[in-house]
């Protein structure tokens, strides 16, 4: 029977196996402190926010006209109505441009959130070694489960090395690929990358 204890220090060197690959060292270094790219976003929200002040001016200007509108002027009555029909289509587009707005700016926050979650993560890893050893078994699993999604094991004695396979909560770089997590032969202790599928 496999204990937690059996397994953490497997865990513990695949993830030591991981940053000591060069590819991946780098491409954590290039992470670090990137800046994160919102532009389109940011574009988006522009044009949303011109046309808002552009129809709330229209609608100011047929406010201002209902508002002026002579008592003695002839069909006052119908072109109130009309201009109030206006009036009307212009705050449904109103609204539906404020939701456009709030939408883009709650995916350019998480956008933001990601990115910042990623660097948190690449930063923990690229200095991995000089933490884990450093904190309390609480921490430990918090840090291990922050970082792990999946850990699939063979059933007993079925393989030398218990681990099958461990999955990342983030991408991981090998060869100019992404890849999700390490993948072991039953036989070996040698690893191989599995490819991420999106």
């Amino acid at each position: 029977m496999l204990k937690k204890t059996d397994i953490e220090p497997l865990v513990i060197e695949a993830i030591r196996e991981l940053i000591k690959n060069q590819d991946f060292a780098t491409e954590i270094k290039s992470k670090i402190g990137k800046e994160i790219d919102t532009s389109t976003l940011n574009r988006e929200l522009k044009n949303y926010e011109a046309k808002l002040r552009e129809v709330d001016l229209n609608k100011s200007r047929l406010e201002n006209e209902i508002d002026s509108l002579p008592e003695d002027t002839r069909f006052r009555e119908r072109k109130i109505n009309d201009m109030t029909f206006r009036l009307d289509g212009l705050y449904d587009i109103i609204i539906e441009l404020e939701e456009k707005i709030e939408d883009v700016k709650l995916r350019r926050k998480a956008v933001e959130q990601d990115a910042i979650t990623l660097e948190n993560i690449y930063t923990l890893l690229a200095n991995f070694d000089k933490v884990y050893d450093k904190i309390n078994d609480e921490e430990k699993k918090s840090l291990i489960s922050s970082l792990i999604k999946e850990i699939e094991i063979f059933p007993c004695d079925e393989a030398d090395l218990p681990l099958k396979s461990i999955l990342f909560n983030f991408p991981v770089y090998k060869d100019g690929g992404d890849v999700c997590g390490f993948l072991w032969d039953k036989s070996t202790i040698v690893s191989t990358w599995i490819e991420r599928t999106e």
